[in-house]
């Protein structure tokens, strides 16, 4: 039972554009010290590990299509709602390889691997980091869930993301990669921004320098894939794909 309010909890997170409980959960973690952040931290990974661990048994032994549809849900809510929200001010650097939130500097594609890493996904952090961000892409997401966009078609890729369902996506820039959130009519970018403010942000799609600014767009959908989502229900290991 209390698997499935934590669900719901999750669900209604996804399904409103209301940014109030986060701001205030973002707050409470701002008062804490160093310490104690990396303590709720480590406690917060280790009840992601306990909840796709009862998924995987409720996969196993009933029904399928349910399961991965309430994975998915459940991934955007601890992603979203819980895990980036420790992230948030750490500052970027273009050589950051930092593992804990607010202590140290992270580079965007270190970014991207060690939130997955830290939600279950099982992946090389530091080589996948350092790759390309078609290559980050091609390996987290099925190729028929990746699109291209070129010549700066930033409008092209809106109406690509407000067809899609709610979900977080890899988008691949220039020379940059982050995630990209859609839920409902709101679309955002969560990175560690190479642009002011110099730090992991959350901004809007329109207002986000690192989009306006490219020509080359490839985004993947993570959660949208059956495929990718039993790899981490499983903990399968993500192998690279160039």
């Amino acid at each position: 039972m209390l698997f499935y309010l934590i669900l719901m909890i999750m669900f209604n997170a996804c399904s409103t554009n209301d940014t109030a409980p986060q701001n205030a959960y973002r707050s409470r973690l701002q008062q804490l010290s160093k310490e104690e952040l990396n303590t709720q931290y480590l406690a917060l990974r280790k009840r992601v590990n306990y909840s796709r661990e009862q998924l995987l048994s409720r996969y196993k032994n009933g029904n399928k299509t349910k399961t991965l549809d309430d994975a998915k849900l459940y991934l955007m809510g601890v992603l979203s709602d819980s895990l980036f929200q420790y992230w948030y001010g750490t500052p970027w650097d273009f050589n950051g390889i930092t593992e804990t939130p607010q202590d140290g500097k992270i580079a965007c594609g270190y970014f991207v691997t060690t939130t997955l890493l830290h939600s279950g996904f099982v992946l090389d952090r530091v080589t996948l980091a350092q790759q390309a961000a078609s290559v980050i892409i091609n390996t987290l997401c099925e190729e028929k869930k990746i699109k291209v966009f070129t010549n700066g078609n930033r409008s092209g890729l809106k109406e690509y993301l407000n067809k899609c369902d709610n979900s977080i996506f890899i988008l691949g820039l220039d020379s940059h990669v982050g995630f990209v959130q859609k839920k409902d009519t709101s679309i955002v970018m969560i990175h560690s921004s190479g642009f002011s403010p110099w730090k992991v942000v959350n901004e809007p799609f329109d207002d986000c320098a690192a989009i306006q600014y490219s020509q080359f767009f490839m985004i993947g959908d993570l959660l949208g894939s059956k495929k990718s989502l039993l790899k981490w229900l499983g903990k399968e290991r993500f192998e690279m794909v160039n």
